[in-house]
């Protein structure tokens, strides 16, 4: 009999969840293959499944733990930069894994579908990492993943000393950094992205309809139908499952009145909860706009000026700036 993986993900969140999270909490209760533990301030009470678990700390609680772990001072000035930590996270909740063949980490702003598409039991028992974006990505539970990020025979990218000294985002948890020792180093890695895997809709923020950002084939407004467990998106010619959606900085409105429904629709800028019919699909794709309420260039201005408030511009420039002394060097 083909063995079972049970798969720990983790996510570390402070202030007020997404509107949508019980969705989320009903699409992680679909994967019973994952536990999913959510570290957070966050004091609301939810109906949880009985593979997800909030475990209630603060920042600090979590930078001191972090700081636990390194002989210097690491730079942990406000949450998002907790994003370059992820790859710590097999590390800092270690007295979670004994129960777990793999750990990872994810964030709250997704919808799942089948988690198996993904990330199947062959994908699991193959390879030490699956995915490449911090969103969801996977781990063999072995001290060699557990302590990759130590590397620091990086060409291009992050050493963890660097990532962890720097008050910028640097995307320690992608592609500046735990991504290249997977590429580079003795390690197997399955990079969806370079191998044109499309098992996951990563939304695009700067578009109102619905564009993946990993897709360049899927460059048409699209909308998801959620039922029972299984996320399809429909657009002009496709119908494709997908095992998760990434809605990054988006606003969704919920027309939802029960938490524990069996389907509903994922339209440009809300969740709809109506019975899923070929007509309905039609109804929902022709009524998609591509301009944003406040219009598209407001709204890109204001997402680029976010970016820059929040030092993500900065961080940009700022790699860019380091990677180009490390290769003089």
């Amino acid at each position: 009999m083909e063995e079972t993986m049970k798969i720990g993900l983790f996510c570390v969140y402070f202030g007020s969840f997404p509107k949508y999270f019980p969705l989320f909490l009903l699409s992680a209760k679909r994967n019973s293959n994952f536990k999913f533990y959510i570290y957070t301030d966050n004091a609301e009470v939810w109906d949880l499944p009985e593979n997800v678990e909030i475990i209630k700390c603060s920042f600090s609680d979590i930078k001191r733990r972090l700081q636990s772990l390194f002989q210097f001072p690491i730079n942990l000035q406000n949450p998002y930069k907790l994003n370059d930590y992820k790859p710590v996270y097999g590390q800092l909740f270690l007295d979670k894994l004994s129960a777990h063949t793999h750990w990872g980490y994810f964030d709250i702003d997704i919808i799942l579908g089948d988690l198996d598409l993904f990330a199947t039991n062959e994908d699991l028992q193959k390879y030490d990492k699956i995915g490449s974006r911090g969103h969801l990505t996977i781990f063999k539970n072995t001290p060699q993943n557990r302590l990759a990020y130590l590397n620091d025979t990086t060409s291009k990218s992050f050493t963890f000393k660097e990532a962890f000294t720097t008050g910028a985002a640097l995307h320690f948890d992608e592609i500046w950094g735990i991504n290249e020792f997977y590429q580079r180093l003795e390690y197997s890695y399955k990079d969806e992205s370079a191998m044109r895997d499309n098992s996951y809709y990563d939304a695009s923020p700067k578009y109102f309809a619905l564009k993946a950002v990993n897709l360049l084939e899927q460059n048409v407004p699209t909308i998801f139908t959620w039922n029972e467990g299984d996320l399809v998106a429909r657009s002009e010619g496709l119908k494709k499952k997908f095992g998760y959606i990434h809605l990054q900085k988006r606003t969704m409105t919920i027309e939802i009145g029960n938490s524990d429904v069996e389907s509903f629709f994922i339209s440009q800028d809300g969740f709809v909860q109506q019975e899923i019919t070929e007509q309905r699909i039609e109804t929902l794709l022709h009524g998609q706009s591509n301009v944003w309420p406040d219009g598209n260039v407001k709204h890109l201005a204001k997402y680029f000026f976010k970016t820059i408030v929040s030092g993500e511009q900065f961080a940009k420039i700022k790699r860019q700036t380091m990677l180009k002394v490390k290769k003089n060097n």
